[in-house]
């Protein structure tokens, strides 16, 4: 009886610990896991990014995007690398990636708020230059100018800098925030659709608004008087233009 019970113990730890965790295929390198599936091509949901690390949050990373080399091109903007749970396929991200350093990254997400798959290799660090880690088959590093035309590698191609000011049609002031914040425009000819979205350290959506009828000169403000202090990340888009924004906001 009592070998009976131990063994129903460890099967059953056994099956807790299975539906606790993630079940993928694991793929060896970088390149392969981006381009895994799809013919030799990134899919169209990832995004890949050289990004340096802020800081670490409650729940995963605040990240700068100093290059975009597929996806949507958000070089200069914040983003929340937000952490997995175990079960969910997604990297505990803030166990791996160190503050301050730079890496090469595979995500997912809404652009503000991304996520980094532990089905596969989706980072790689940059160090004085050099890529590092398994890129390819056989490639553990390559200098950081040569990485895009790495064979396996899918498509890169370094997106163009733009100049923040020319970007932003849309300003968002101020970004020490007591009371209310402000989103105007300076360089739309037409009326367009505006979307505020605020997030909050953790990666939370706390704030979404659709405001019609956005055009030249025109301006909205965000009262935050009684919100909390702490850190946000205000996203507003507008007319193609984009702009994100750290607000700290203090009492």
């Amino acid at each position: 009886m009592k070998r009976f019970i131990t063994s129903f113990l460890f099967l059953t730890v056994g099956v807790l610990i299975k539906l606790a965790a993630c079940d993928c295929l694991p793929i060896p390198t970088f390149c392969e896991s981006i381009t895994f599936g799809n013919n030799g091509q990134i899919p169209d949901y990832l995004s890949i990014h050289r990004i340096k690390v802020n800081a670490k949050m409650p729940n995963g990373l605040n990240v700068s995007v100093l290059e975009t080399y597929a996806g949507e091109n958000l070089v200069g903007h914040d983003l929340i690398i937000q952490d997995g749970n175990g079960a969910n396929c997604v990297l505990f991200a803030s166990q791996f990636l160190e503050d301050g350093a730079e890496y090469i990254i595979s995500s997912t997400g809404n652009s503000i708020t991304i996520e980094l798959s532990e089905c596969g290799l989706s980072f790689l660090k940059v160090e004085n230059g050099m890529v590092k880690g398994a890129i390819a088959p056989g490639i553990d590093e390559v200098p950081l100018v040569d990485f895009p035309s790495t064979a396996n590698c899918g498509d890169l191609t370094p997106a163009a800098v733009v100049d923040p000011g020319v970007l932003g049609g849309l300003v968002v002031r101020p970004t020490l925030v007591t009371g209310e914040v402000e989103v105007r425009t300076k360089s739309f000819s037409q009326v367009e659709d505006l979307l505020v979205r605020v997030f909050d350290a953790g990666g939370k959506l706390v704030f979404e608004q659709p405001y019609l009828n956005f055009g030249f000169y025109s301006q909205i403000k965000l009262d935050m008087g009684d919100w909390g202090a702490g850190i946000y990340f205000i996203h507003a888009m507008a007319g193609g233009q984009r702009v994100t924004e750290k607000l700290v906001k203090i009492n």
